[in-house]
C-alpha cells in the first residue's frame, strides 16, 4: 500500500515512487511505506497515522543506514547497490569500446572505405612519393567504374569489399596497385589506331554529354572485331565517341556503323571528331528521331547498339529485330535498376529467341543479347 507523504490518503494510482499525488486530490509526493529494508514485493499494509513516519524510515534504509535499520537490512540494500553500479560500468564500458572500435575503423578505411595511404602509397614505404603523387589521377579515375567523372561512396567502398587476402594482392596490398593491374590503357597497334585513340581522349575532354566510359568503349571494339560485324547500326550518336571506338575494329573488319542522333549540335561535333580520328568514312549520321529514321533500315544487322532514351529501347528493338541477323548482338548501355526499361528488361530476357546476360553492373551497367541461330 502506498500513502502521501503529508495526508496520510491511499495513494489512487499505481505509478512508481516519487511521482505524484494521491486519490485525494493533495499535490504532495508519495512513497510505498512499508518495512524499511523490505522489497517491493514485500511491503505490509500500514495504518495511514503511521504512513509519515514509516516512509522516513524508508527514505533513511535507502541511503544505507540509520536510526532502527538492521545490519542485515543495511548490509542487503548496500548489496543491491554494488550491483547496479557495476551493471551500469559494464554498460558504460561496452558502449565506449564499440563507439572506440567504430571510430579507428573509419580511421582506418579513411572516406568510402580506402584510405588515402592504402590507395596512393603503391610501394608500401608508408609515405606518398613524387611519382606516386603524379599517378594518383589515374589511381582515382581506375576507381570510376560508372565512368561519370566523379567518385561516389559506393565506388571508394569498393576497395575495401572482396579481392584477395592482404598478404595477396598486388604492389604489397596496395589498391591503387591491384587497381592498375586490370587498368591499362589501350596500346595502338599502328598509326591509324593510334591517331583514332587519340582523337577519343580529346573527346573525352570535350563536353560531357552521355557517353560510354573506356571500359564499354574497348568492350564495343572487342565483340565486333571478334564477331567480325560488317554492318553496326547505333542509337543515339551524342558527340560520337561510341562510333569511334566501334570503328576501331570496323576498320579491320571492312565495315560500317550507321548512328542516329536527334540533336543537331551534337551530331555535327560528332562528324568533325570522325574525321579528325580519320574515320569519317566508316561512319554515316542520320539526323532525327530515331524512333522514325530507323525505318530506313532494310539490310541485315550484326550489332545493334541502343544508347538513348531508355523508355525507347523497347520500340528501337521491336523494329529493328526482324533485321538483327541469328547470332547477332543486341547491346543496350545504361541497364543499371535504376535507369532501364522495365519493359525491355522483361522482353530480353523471357523470349526463347533470345538469350541476355548483363555486364559492368557496378558501371553503369551493360545489356548484351545475342538472336540465338
Amino acid at each position: 500500500m502506498r500513502f502521501c507523504t503529508r495526508c496520510s490518503m491511499p495513494s489512487g494510482g499505481t505509478r512508481i515512487c516519487g511521482t505524484s499525488c494521491c486519490s485525494s486530490g493533495c499535490s504532495s509526493s508519495w512513497r510505498w511505506t512499508g518495512l524499511p529494508s523490505a522489497p517491493c514485493g514485500e511491503l505490509r499494509r500500514i495504518p495511514p497515522a503511521a504512513a509519515t513516519r514509516n516512509d522516513a524510515e524508508g527514505l533513511t534504509s535507502e541511503r544505507g543506514g540509520g536510526a532502527g535499520v538492521s545490519p542485515e537490512a543495511s548490509a542487503r540494500q548496500q548489496r543491491r547497490t554494488n550491483v547496479r553500479r557495476i551493471v551500469c560500468a559494464a554498460a558504460i564500458i561496452t558502449a565506449l569500446a564499440a563507439v572506440s572500435a567504430s571510430a579507428q575503423g573509419r580511421r582506418a578505411e579513411g572516406p568510402g572505405g580506402a584510405s588515402l595511404l592504402g590507395l596512393f602509397d603503391t610501394n608500401r614505404d608508408g609515405t606518398i612519393g613524387k611519382d606516386e603523387i603524379e599517378g594518383a589521377a589515374a589511381a582515382l579515375k581506375a576507381l570510376d567504374r560508372n565512368g561519370d567523372g566523379a567518385l561516389g561512396a559506393d565506388e571508394l567502398r569498393g576497395q575495401a569489399r572482396g579481392g584477395p587476402p592482404e598478404g595477396r594482392r598486388p604492389e604489397a596490398g596496395s589498391a591503387a596497385g591491384a587497381a592498375a593491374m586490370f587498368e591499362k590503357p589501350l596500346v595502338p597497334r599502328d598509326d591509324a589506331e593510334k591517331k583514332i585513340v587519340e582523337a577519343i581522349r580529346t573527346m573525352q575532354q570535350g563536353p560531357r554529354y552521355a557517353n560510354v566510359p573506356d571500359k564499354h568503349g574497348r568492350f564495343l571494339r572487342l565483340i565486333t572485331e571478334a564477331l567480325g560485324a560488317t554492318r553496326v547500326v547505333e542509337i543515339g550518336t551524342s558527340t560520337g565517341e561510341s562510333a569511334v571506338w566501334f570503328a576501331l575494329a570496323l576498320r579491320t573488319t571492312g565495315g560500317t556503323l550507321v548512328t542516329h542522333e536527334i540533336d543537331k549540335g551534337r551530331a555535327e561535333t560528332a562528324r568533325a571528331s570522325f574525321k579528325k580520328a580519320g574515320v569519317e568514312g566508316l561512319i554515316t549520321v542520320i539526323e532525327g528521331d530515331a524512333h522514325e529514321t530507323v525505318k530506313q533500315h532494310k539490310d541485315p544487322i550484326d550489332i545493334l547498339f541502343l544508347d538513348a532514351d531508355k523508355q525507347g529501347y523497347l520500340d528501337y528493338l521491336e523494329k529493328l529485330l526482324p533485321l538483327v541477323r541469328p547470332g547477332g548482338l543486341i547491346v543496350a548501355h545504361n541497364m543499371t535498376p535504376r535507369q532501364a526499361d522495365p519493359r525491355y528488361v522483361e522482353f530480353i530476357t523471357t523470349r526463347p529467341d533470345l538469350e541476355t546476360t548483363f555486364l559492368f553492373m557496378e558501371e553503369g551497367g551493360v545489356g548484351v543479347t545475342m538472336k540465338k541461330r
